[in-house]
């Protein structure tokens, strides 16, 4: 017994020696009570942990300070809970990033501002700069892959912690970045709202801190420049899929045009999404790529692109569009820090292109990134000289701790030295970008015919000389035009190479135009030179705008959010994005008109001229007429080509409770138009020549207007009705798509000018008629002469109601308006007896042909059905003139 003893005590003090862990004695009768020495006092061990956990480790001879186990071998310090962050892997560190109490974040600290104050430079008093002296800026020089020394423009702390805090961010994960960063930025959660994205957002932002000079410009009495019957232009430049785009036309719906250029990559990722437009209306936006137009690739850096984008705008919005946006951007992963320089041909030719459509004393905003090259502030410096004032924001909805700002330009002044310098300048970029490219070509086919006998891979491309070179990639190459003059060949082989594109530093072609306007020019005007400062540090604190202290700011909050996962969130609430519906047209149709089916049946039926009817226009300035050349339709939109038009029933009118689509292999109509539009049009056969050579095509003719784009018009006088149809047709034109449609506005005539319009007719040779001609009425509306229909009647509508007539006063010669009923009179339009369009729709009167050939040979037509009861022309143009002889002028 005592042997076995000997030998548990022995193994007792070998576990003893060896013990680092947690220390559990265990005791086995009592004979070891020789190994239970003093214990200390539980209440002296330091720490902040409960009694229990102390008298534990003082039962197990704990001293502070030292560790467990008879030789105090074990671990002086508590075991850490893991940092391990994501799928890295084990044992992976990231010294930014690892979890620690020192880093903090404290709510404290930010102050959230939603409300922001634009801040403008003072208006620049110098002349434009002529060509001559523009040119002698421009300055050739090295080419620069670096921004550590550009602190021309800022503090140099502030351009190095801006650069250190980028750096940091390359270690983490892109999942972890997301991540923080919604939870650091208050704003985050606003996403893209009731918008395609965030760029929305951003835009709407921008238009409400500028006082609207966007959606809704005023001239400097307050005044509203664009009026009810005007439309808005705009341009979108670089900016697919079109955030800012759905968000004006959001704000505008379709009194807004406009019109877009985008990069087309294969894929079409970066095109405009129109079809994701659930706020906005994209039937009146028209993407046009440059060069071939709707098929062209929309790269802006092009020169033949901007210029023909620039002339099909110009002649598309009346002279240039009253404001322009450019978002562009690309994926500068791994090369963050010199963004500005990847980015600058981007900003000369987003600031270029929107010179090029702009009409005068337009505005202009534009997306930036870091601006503290010499060439970034050269560009703002010559919008600062062309524009009346300029302004350097970052908005709110602008993730702060990228380097994203905007620039926002008001009062363009026509600058064309500016604008032709500006395509000269790049005109030599990409013609330094080609001589490199063909240096780097040729370089790299040498290598490879010398490869076999010089050494290996490894040796040739790990010489110094070749450390350090700067590398385009394949699509840089692909995207220039001019790279098929290196030859086919030469171009197949670099491509298939991973190293193509590796170039010399000390390259002959390592080229750039690094100046476009001097550095003491821009040093000489304080104003501007300190605006610019000021926006890149904290100098003035009254500056709102301190972008550079900002970006750090939120670049630190960041990485303390990324450090402890569980800071605090911020939660702002949102509408939710929701997909548009399409309602059945018969439910559509009598919710906007606020009808039932019985009542449009009741009063749908035509009143056709006869010599019984004819003798109810008494007053015949009351009414007006439109030549038919079709039969007529309510059109009804339920959003973009989802459009619909009415049937008829057995006696051939409009039936409303039955639908058809518009578009169908018989009349083969391509159209759109915004939901909530309801109007009354003629599909009509319009031709162009004659003879063989004659072409013919179907179009809408409106005819009168109820609701366009929601827009209610049905109680305003016929004539504002067809003005305001005039502007949506000019809205919805689209000239780049020659399969569109054509949709017009039908010419309203008078009455009483019936004898003059009836004169225009004209004989046209027909195609297949075997010489015979046709009666036909030249000029479809008031922007088309050169097409022409056949006219199969009128239609004579009154638009003014009893009591009141139409006379002509003898002494001014000018219509009035007399009451019957008081015998008042007055020359303003009597607002509440104006014949609406459900009055104008009951009360019509048609006018049939049989043949209307006989207008243009002779004095009688022949007109359908029974003679004895029908109208001809001399006999209706007779009646006129002896009703108004009869004293009604």
């Amino acid at each position: 017994m005592e042997e076995q003893h000997q030998s548990k005590r022995a193994r007792l003090e070998e576990d003893a020696d060896t013990f680092d862990g947690i220390g559990v004695v265990v005791l086995i009768g009592d004979q070891y009570n020789e190994f239970q020495d003093a214990q200390p006092n539980y209440q002296e061990i330091p720490g902040n942990y409960s009694n229990v956990a102390k008298k534990l480790m003082a039962k197990m001879k704990y001293t502070p300070g030292e560790g467990l186990g008879r030789h105090s071998q074990g671990r002086r310090n508590i075991i850490e809970a893991s940092k391990q962050r994501g799928h890295r892997g084990l044992g992976s560190e990231n010294k930014h990033f690892q979890q620690d109490e020192d880093t903090e974040w404290s709510v404290d600290d930010e102050q959230i501002n939603i409300e922001e104050m634009a801040t403008w430079i003072d208006e620049c008093q110098l002349p434009l700069p002529d060509r001559a002296t523009l040119d002698s800026w421009m300055k050739i020089g090295k080419k620069k892959m670096t921004i550590d020394d550009e602190a021309n423009f800022c503090e140099p702390n502030i351009l190095k912690d801006v650069l250190e805090c980028k750096d940091m961010f390359d270690e983490l994960e892109s999942k972890e970045m997301v991540e923080a960063r919604t939870r650091a930025n208050p704003y985050e959660t606003i996403k893209g709202a009731i918008f395609l994205n965030r760029a929305a957002m951003k835009m709407a932002n921008l238009d409400y801190v500028y006082k609207y000079i966007f959606t809704n410009p005023r001239d400097d009495k307050g005044n509203e420049k664009i009026r009810s019957l005007d439309i808005l232009y705009f341009a979108d430049i670089c900016a697919g899929p079109g955030g800012f785009t759905e968000y004006v036309l959001w704000k505008r719906r379709w009194h807004a045009k406009g019109f877009g250029i985008t990069l087309k990559d294969p894929k079409n990722a970066s095109d405009f999404k129109l079809t994701d437009f659930l706020a906005g209306t994209p039937e009146t936006f028209e993407p046009y790529y440059g060069v071939n137009g709707v098929n062209g690739d929309g790269d802006v850096t092009r020169t033949e692109n901007l210029r023909a984008f620039a002339e099909f705008v110009r002649s598309s919005s009346e002279g240039g569009v009253h404001f322009a946006m450019a978002d562009g951007g690309f994926s500068v992963e791994g090369q963050e820090n010199i963004q500005e320089i990847l980015s600058k041909q981007l900003y000369l030719c987003q600031f270029l292109c929107a010179i090029s459509v702009l009409r005068e004393g337009g505005n202009f905003v534009c997306k930036l990134f870091d601006i503290f090259t010499p060439f970034s502030v050269g560009l703002l410096y010559l919008f600062y000289r062309i524009f009346r004032r300029i302004s350097l924001v970052k908005p709110l909805t602008s993730r702060p701790a990228n380097s994203e700002r905007y620039i926002v330009c008001e009062g363009y002044r026509n600058a064309d030295d500016v604008r032709d310098y500006f395509y000269s300048v790049n005109d030599k970029i990409n013609e330094l970008k080609l001589a490199e490219r063909k240096e780097a070509v040729v370089f790299t086919t040498s290598y490879k015919r010398s490869e076999k006998t010089s050494g290996s891979e490894e040796d040739y491309f790990n010489t110094s000389e070749n450390e350090n070179s700067n590398q385009l990639s394949d699509s840089e190459i692909e995207s220039d035009q001019q790279d098929e003059e290196l030859g086919a060949e030469l171009m197949t082989n670099a491509l298939q190479d991973d190293r193509t594109i590796i170039q010399d530093k000390s390259s002959k072609h390592n080229l750039d135009v690094t100046e476009v306007v001097p550095l003491d020019v821009i040093r000489g005007d304080k104003a501007f030179f300190e605006y610019v400062v000021q926006s890149n540090n904290r100098i003035n604190s009254s500056f709102q705008n301190s972008i550079g202290v900002a970006q750090v700011y939120a670049l630190r909050k960041i990485q303390a959010f990324a450090k402890n996962r569980f800071q605090l969130d911020y939660f702002i609430p949102t509408n939710p994005r929701s997909k548009r519906n399409i309602p059945s047209p018969r439910d559509t149709f009598f919710k906007l008109l606020n009808t039932s089916l019985d009542d449009w049946e009741t009063n749908n039926r035509i009143i056709e001229v006869t010599k019984s009817t004819i003798k109810r226009m008494t007053a015949i300035y009351n009414y007006r007429f439109t030549i038919s050349g079709g039969r007529r339709y309510f059109i009804l939109s339920l959003s973009g080509k989802f459009i619909y038009r009415t049937s008829f029933d057995k006696y051939g009118n409009m039936d409303v409770n039955k639908w058809e689509e518009l578009s169908n292999s018989e009349n083969r109509i391509n159209l759109e138009m915004p939901e909530n539009t309801l109007i009354e049009a003629e599909i009509v056969t319009e031709y162009r020549g004659e003879g063989k050579s004659q072409k013919h095509v179907n179009a809408i003719h409106i005819v009168d207007i109820a609701f366009l784009g929601g827009d209610d018009y049905r109680n305003f006088h016929i004539k504002e009705r067809l003005r305001y149809a005039e502007k949506f047709v000019k809205a919805l034109q689209k000239k780049s798509i020659n399969t569109a449609t054509p949709l017009r506005v039908k010419l309203l005539h008078r009455l009483n000018d019936s004898s003059t319009i009836l004169a225009r007719l004209q004989s046209k040779k027909m195609k297949g008629s075997r010489g015979r001609k046709n009666c036909c009425i030249v000029g479809s509306d008031k922007s088309d002469d050169s097409c022409f229909f056949i006219p199969t009647g009128l239609y004579i509508v009154k638009d003014i109601l009893d009591p009141w007539v139409v006379r002509i006063s003898n002494t001014h010669n000018r219509y009035y308006f007399f009451n019957t009923a008081n015998n008042s009179s007055q020359y303003d339009l009597p607002q509440e007896d104006i014949a609406s369009f459900r009055q104008c729709h009951e009360l019509r009167l048609f006018w049939p042909w049989d043949d209307s050939n006989d207008f243009v040979d002779s004095n009688t037509a022949k007109i359908k059905g029974n003679r004895d009861d029908k109208v001809s022309k001399d006999e209706l143009l007779d009646f006129i003139k002896v009703t108004l002889s009869g004293g009604n002028r």
